[in-house]
């Protein structure tokens, strides 16, 4: 669903070609994170992303802005690894079932989970340093 979300917005208006998009998805809910050149770039992919058969809803965090940095990008993936890492190592949390996406600093976490669960990767992700802030998308059980 990913690639077909990814493209479809691609596809849309050239203007996404100087954007820097993240795309993922999860049981029907799309995440768009990342920088576009404006607004009106920000609205035209969640209204893209939203016109996609068996997408259920659209969590827009585009920034409106120039894209990160390769030095930056590099950070991010450290802190989805560092995250990532200590979900899988906690026993009370089935770290499987997060997916972890790290975007200028900011930790999104996705998954289909009990309440409890969510509470807690988010404090276990708020724990690792260069987490500027965390943007829970879970569907709770």
């Amino acid at each position: 669903m990913k690639c077909v979300v990814e493209r479809a917005i691609y596809d849309s208006n050239e203007a996404f070609e100087s954007a820097h998009l993240v795309v993922v998805s999860f049981n029907g809910v799309v995440l768009l994170a990342g920088q576009v050149t404006n607004e009106a770039l920000r609205d035209e992919a969640a209204r893209v992303a939203g016109g996609i058969d068996k997408i259920r809803r659209v969590q827009n965090e585009l920034e409106v802005g120039g894209p990160t940095s390769v030095l930056t990008r590099t950070g991010d993936a450290w802190i989805t690894s560092k995250v990532k890492t200590r979900l899988l190592a906690d026993e009370q949390i089935q770290g499987t079932r997060v997916k972890v996406l790290t975007e200028n600093g900011i930790v999104y976490l996705m998954g289909l989970i009990p309440r409890e669960e969510g509470d807690r990767a988010a404090e276990i992700a708020r724990r690792v340093y260069g987490v500027q802030r965390i943007v829970k998308v879970f569907e709770y059980l």
